[in-house]
């Protein structure tokens, strides 16, 4: 269940990017910043619910602990195991509806794999300087880019290389592939999560930004894009020349007047989000108060149940002080990392009674009436209360 939650927190962390990417970055032509925004947010995802940060929240009283005189040994408290029959793991059917999707996802990864392999094999190679040229002997698939395959169709290698050539080394050089063989393997695992799709596009469109912004007319450029008709399949793992779902998108940025450098400002903005974030996913630390009552004034033959961590509640009389039963109680506020909380409040309810936990977060009050009320506060933390049990003297 920790590793299910853990990849939730992973998946709120995209979403909440995402939104921040959509709402004040999508629009900006500083397309390096847009790319490495949406990079980072995918990789940083997996680290902030990971981030320790201390829980604002709740001191809790652990266990109240009895040191007791004894004679006798206190039996251990068994639980009984439920039998087999009784035991249905349901973090199996968890896990597996998943895994079944991530083995689906998978073998499309794998099939897009093979056939772009065929694809690449259908052509004939030429190898360059800067990458392999594969000019395709048909014209039924589109030109595109992978890696450093430059694949052109005859159409396109007859008819306009240049334009074409010139765009697609682009996405050669600066490695464009990566980022969708990025996304297409986290989309193995977190096939169920739909803003991994939205990351994608977005991400394709700002290399065909990128791409465009090369061109050494816009005018001529944007001419030719508007009369490239060519209407074939995209694969999905390749940067694609034509691709009709962009084609506005890219006209615009084309003509589209670049921000100013001011405008970069606006990425402080992720300062705020990635504190949301941390808000919402990072690891916290509990804390906890952990209390010890003790018997007084007996000494001998003392068994104290601190280590083994286990509650005894007595049920008889301690001690008898003005016909009220009274007792010591003492203990540690701390941490569960166990480093102790200084200058936490100890006080008993509707009275003066009461301390402050000194440097290791240790405190002691004596002669405290048997069911009163304690209270541990400390300032930042939820308040927490815990009844006064009383202790046990064996039978003689």
């Amino acid at each position: 269940m920790d590793a299910l939650l853990y990849l939730g927190k992973v998946n709120i962390c995209w979403i909440l990017f995402y939104a921040c990417y959509w709402l004040l970055f999508r629009r900006h032509t500083f397309f390096v910043w847009n790319r490495a925004y949406l990079l980072g947010a995918l990789l940083i995802s997996f680290v902030l619910p990971l981030v320790p940060i201390p829980e604002p929240e709740q001191i809790v009283p652990a266990s109240v602990l009895y040191s007791v005189e004894m004679t006798a040994t206190i039996p251990p408290i068994t639980i009984p195991v439920q039998s087999e029959q009784q035991i249905f793991d349901w973090t199996l059917i968890l896990w597996l509806i998943p895994a079944l999707g991530s083995i689906y996802m998978l073998k499309r990864l794998t099939d897009s794999f093979i056939d772009l392999i065929k694809v690449i094999r259908q052509g004939q190679a030429f190898a360059l300087p800067e990458y392999t040229l594969i000019l395709l002997p048909h014209d039924k698939i589109g030109s595109f880019s992978f890696l450093k395959w430059l694949v052109i169709n005859n159409s396109d290698y007859q008819r306009h290389p240049d334009p074409i050539i010139r765009h697609e080394m682009v996405h050669i050089r600066q490695w464009h592939s990566l980022d969708i063989l990025l996304i297409e393997t986290l989309k193995v695992v977190f096939w169920f999560n739909p803003v991994l799709w939205f990351y994608k596009h977005s991400m394709q469109e700002i290399h065909e930004f990128l791409a465009d912004e090369q061109a050494p007319d816009r005018d001529h450029y944007a001419r030719f894009l508007v009369s490239y008709s060519l209407s074939a399949p995209i694969a999905s793992l390749t940067n694609h020349f034509f691709n009709s779902s962009m084609l506005k998108n890219r006209i615009r940025m084309i003509y589209k007047n670049r921000n100013s450098k001011w405008s970069l400002g606006k990425y402080l903005m992720i300062a705020p989000v990635v504190i949301l974030a941390l808000a919402l996913t990072a690891a916290r630390e509990k804390i906890y108060a952990e209390t010890e009552n003790t018997e007084r004034p007996n000494t001998k033959n003392t068994v104290d149940h601190k280590e083994n961590k286990k509650p005894f509640f007595a049920t008889e009389t301690v001690l008898t002080t003005q016909d009220k039963e009274v007792t010591t109680v003492e203990g540690d506020v701390s941490r569960e990392s166990g480093s102790g909380i200084a200058g936490a409040n100890v006080f008993m309810n509707e009275t003066t009674t009461g301390t402050t936990t000194d440097p290791l977060g240790h405190f002691k009050l004596t002669e405290i009436p048997v069911g009163s009320v304690l209270t541990v506060r400390y300032v930042g933390y939820h308040t927490q209360t815990f009844v006064v049990e009383k202790g046990k003297k064996a039978m003689q």
